[in-house]
């Protein structure tokens, strides 16, 4: 005789179902839902790590990146005893660079996503950007007259960039492989020749009153000698658009990254390191820059560009592949680290993203909270040691951020940006009927 169990005290046997997931966000909406085993290969899992319209992966990474360069530009590069410090190896170019290849997957996602938009609405995308960028490098133009930070501002660069993605945003992922790489086997080179013939030092921190006072070393200052140089670093946001278009939400995509992004950060660092000690790269540096004793040149292969320009008597200084050289082997180092940095992020925000929200929040206002650290600095609101000023401003962040988001979804200079790019959208608000072709 068989019996039936009116009660099942244990849960059916195979997957259990998805699962209610905080996403450090407020006022979202509908909650989201996450099942850690999704691969995204049905679509029921298609917003698996989306809050909104955001992958908290990428808000994590954001995060990151602001920690970064907020210790690069906070904590000391040397130990006691000359060393390099763990916070500048660890940061030290790569966290600027994550930023813009985070910058370069925002883009990708105003603008389609797997999807890119054409006709009316790729036209609308283009100018918010186009209102975006000029807000971001007419921000980064009055913040620095007003304060003059101590460090140096990106957000000018970043304005730059912003406004040539213009351009870019409506291209295929072919296109912009192609644009991508033409753009890293040539203005490393560029930018090699417009330093080594130059007569003018670069402007420090760009102003308002130096745009208009010295048009032509401000834009030579913007896009080829200055600290974040447009030439090079507009190869990150090529990345990050590139990225973007990539079907994120799928855990196979998320490992890619993570592995290709250690390969490609490996090998640069590999052909770097072999071509300076065993290939000869060594004695060409030291034969063209007699005024360098040796350890200045090997502070230059060592910590790179962060503190002094990299010197141009050999095209020897090629193979340097450390911070800020903006040599080819030195960008695609960091981007690398870039792409693993992100890959990491998204896959562990399938399983731990009340763990990571802290991330996730201050990444979603980095505008804001970047502007803030330079504020911090510029004012000097503390002179203790530098690692009791580090851990000020991240808590500061997470802590504005977390009450911020209680009440407001954006950050305040985050909203006022959203707002500006959206004006005028009337003439564009008209549904695009151009043939797209279907989901892959």
């Amino acid at each position: 005789m068989s019996h039936r169990l009116t009660h099942q005290p244990y849960p059916s046997p195979g997957q259990t179902g998805i699962r209610k997931v905080w996403t450090g966000r407020y006022f979202d909406g509908e909650p989201v839902y996450l099942d850690p085993t999704d691969d995204g290969s049905d679509e029921v899992g298609a917003e698996a790590q989306l809050d909104g319209k955001r992958i908290i992966g990428i808000d994590v990474a954001r995060g990151l990146a602001l920690i970064g360069m907020v210790a690069v530009h906070t904590l000391p590069g040397y130990d006691g005893n000359g060393g390099m410090t763990l916070s500048f190896f660890l940061a030290a170019g790569n966290a600027a660079a994550l930023f813009a290849t985070l910058a370069g997957v925002g883009l990708a996602f105003i603008s389609g996503g797997q999807q890119p938009v054409t006709g009316y609405r790729l036209a609308r995308a283009r100018k918010r950007l186009l209102i975006r960028a000029l807000a971001i490098f007419l921000i980064g133009l009055l913040f620095n007259f007003w304060l003059e930070p101590p460090v140096y501002n990106i957000l000018p660069y970043y304005g730059i960039m912003f406004l040539i993605a213009v351009f870019f945003i409506g291209m295929s992922i072919r296109k912009l492989v192609v644009s991508a790489l033409l753009t890293l086997a040539t203005m490393p080179i560029v930018l090699f020749l417009v330093n080594r013939h130059r007569v003018d030092e670069p402007i420090s921190n760009i102003t308002i009153v130096d745009v208009f006072q010295s048009p032509g070393d401000s834009l030579t200052t913007l896009f080829f000698t200055g600290t974040y140089p447009v030439a090079t670093w507009i190869f990150y946001i090529l990345v990050g658009l590139i990225i973007g278009r990539l079907p994120l939400r799928k855990i196979a995509t998320q490992g890619y990254l993570v592995f290709f992004g250690f390969i490609t950060a490996i090998t640069a660092w590999a052909i770097s390191y072999l071509g300076i000690w065993y290939m000869g790269g060594w004695e060409k540096l030291i034969s063209s820059e007699p005024q360098l004793t040796l350890d200045d040149i090997e502070t230059f292969i060592v910590y790179g560009a962060e503190f002094d320009y990299l010197p141009t008597g050999t095209f020897a200084w090629q193979l340097v592949a450390s911070p800020h050289s903006n040599t080819a082997l030195s960008i695609l180092h960091s981007t690398g680290v870039a792409l693993c940095v992100l890959g990491f992020c998204l896959l562990l925000s399938r399983f731990y993203s009340r763990q990571l929200s802290p991330l996730a929040l201050i990444g979603s206002m980095t505008l804001t909270l970047y502007l803030g650290h330079q504020t911090f600095l510029s004012v000097g609101l503390i002179n203790g040691s530098p690692l009791l000023q580090f851990i000020t401003q991240i808590a500061f962040g997470i802590a504005f951020a977390y009450v911020w988001t209680r009440f407001v979804r954006q950050g305040p200079l985050e909203w006022l940006v959203a707002k500006l790019s959206k004006a005028g959208d009337a003439p564009f608000n008209v549904s695009n009927t151009t043939h797209r072709p279907p989901h892959s």
